[in-house]
């Protein structure tokens, strides 16, 4: 899923949230990185060993995103022969650990990808990342590349820390167009117009959404965007950066997960939803593609999962729309949530900090920029050329991420790993009516605290 086509590879985020790595793998992710190499490159230890003065990147792409990355190395390094950029190629999940050993051990790459957020926010407190702020912002073409709202991830109390450098990936409502003219429906842009449209459905015996609910976090979706448009982006945000007086047991909180629950409560998804899976054995997507189901909160990765699995679908029915506002909410239709892009940082211990810093710049350069988005993906980039897109979904997407106001990601990847497995299995009890909003609220502030209390 690398290549942010699914959410394993993207974060993860992928498609499940939180990973686990046992003391085996952990062995393993030691012992065995998974090494790739651009041209002239012999082994994967050269980075260091043998090409002292080679800048070395860690990285998790693969497929058309890993060429189009050796590609941009390749042009960089023939402009600078003296400092060339050598790849590493790592598996996603592993990837994070062996990352976290490595800066702990100050062994880390020149550059290392990461997806900005409360983890790479601990590696800034740790003094273990370089402050791009006075590069980027001395260089006003680099610095007003990107769109503000992804950049975002990416900085911490007014400093750069990080840069996009792929695709952005924001969580929307996908929908069946052609169910959507069958009955007359309009696309919804506040809550209640959304519930009219899943009674209106019900009405004619259409399961309004399908749900994977057996990997949790397309239920955490609803529940994150719903408290972002009650509370704004800053009802999570400030529990994340421990804010005074920040908590999930608040009214934003018990609202938004009531709202969830609601759904849940109202039939809205499919018989059994807790037991279908993403893309895998009992698929939830499937029923999406098949037409028994109108809609499916989900990324806008599912787009080419579906031309390789739904072409017809994809081409023909498959449209998206913001998640609706809540009317009187702080939030607004233009705030996303998702995966803004990966992120490239540089190394505090590195020993080529000028050379790296110069190949940051050719992030999503207007080159690499424009082969994105030939390919199916929208960088988060100002200024695209859209006169050659021809697909009304693309864009649709690069307006959806112009337009918007804020740009959040997961709680799986904005929280730490501990917390966001405990916002996966509280999202679960939820949706399962195991437990009510005001527990789901109360439970994870009370493990919000323990946690932050036991991890000064």
């Amino acid at each position: 899923m690398n290549n942010c086509t699914t959410k394993a590879q993207s974060t993860h985020r992928s498609p499940v949230r939180a990973v686990l790595v046992s003391a085996l793998a952990l062995t393993a992710i030691l012992l065995s990185p998974l090494a790739g190499h651009p041209a002239g490159a012999s082994t994967h230890a050269a980075s260091r060993v043998s090409a002292p003065a080679a800048v070395t990147v860690w990285d998790i792409q693969t497929g058309t995103e890993q060429n189009h990355l050796l590609a941009m190395a390749a042009a960089f390094n023939k402009a600078h022969p003296s400092t060339p950029v050598q790849y590493v190629w790592y598996q996603a999940d592993p990837y994070k650990t062996k990352l976290a050993i490595s800066v702990g051990a100050h062994h880390a790459p020149d550059i290392f990808m990461g997806w900005g957020g409360g983890v790479l926010q601990s590696y800034v407190k740790s003094g273990a990342v370089v402050d791009l702020t006075s590069a980027i912002k001395g260089d006003p073409s680099w610095y007003n590349r990107y769109q503000p709202s992804v950049l975002a991830a990416a900085t911490f109390n007014g400093h750069v820390y990080g840069v996009p450098y792929n695709e952005s990936q924001p969580e929307v409502v996908i929908y069946n167009k052609a169910i959507f003219a069958q009955y007359h429906l309009s696309v919804p842009t506040t809550w209640p117009q959304l519930l009219q449209v899943t009674k209106t459905l019900q009405s004619h015996n259409v399961i309004p959404f399908a749900m994977a609910g057996k990997v949790i976090w397309p239920e955490m979706i609803i529940v994150q965007y719903l408290a972002n448009r009650i509370a704004g982006p800053t009802a999570l945000s400030a529990i994340a950066q421990q804010k005074p007086g920040a908590s999930f047991n608040t009214p934003a909180w018990i609202k938004a997960a009531q709202m969830a629950q609601d759904l849940a409560k109202q039939n809205a998804f499919e018989n059994g939803f807790a037991g279908f899976d993403y893309h895998a054995g009992a698929d939830a997507a499937q029923l999406l593609y098949a037409g028994r189901t109108a809609m499916m909160f989900m990324g806008v990765w599912e787009f080419r999962l579906a031309q390789d699995d739904a072409p017809q679908f994809a081409a023909k029915n498959m449209g998206f729309f913001p998640v609706p506002a809540v009317p009187g909410g702080k939030g607004s239709i233009h705030d996303l949530v998702g995966n803004p892009a990966n992120y490239y940082s540089v190394s505090a211990d590195s020993p080529h900090k000028a050379a790296a810093i110069a190949y940051l710049k050719e992030a999503l350069n207007p080159t690499f920029s424009q082969q994105l988005l030939t390919g199916g993906s929208v960088p988060p980039v100002q200024g695209l050329d859209l006169s050659r897109v021809h697909d009304p979904l693309l864009t649709q997407q690069v307006n959806l991420l112009k337009a918007s106001s804020s740009f959040q990601q997961p709680v799986d990847q904005l929280m730490p790993p501990q917390l966001a497995q405990d916002f996966l299995d509280l999202t679960s009890s939820l949706f399962a009516l195991s437990i009510t909003s005001q527990q789901f609220a109360s439970q994870m502030q009370a493990k919000t605290v323990a946690y932050y209390a036991s991890h000064h």
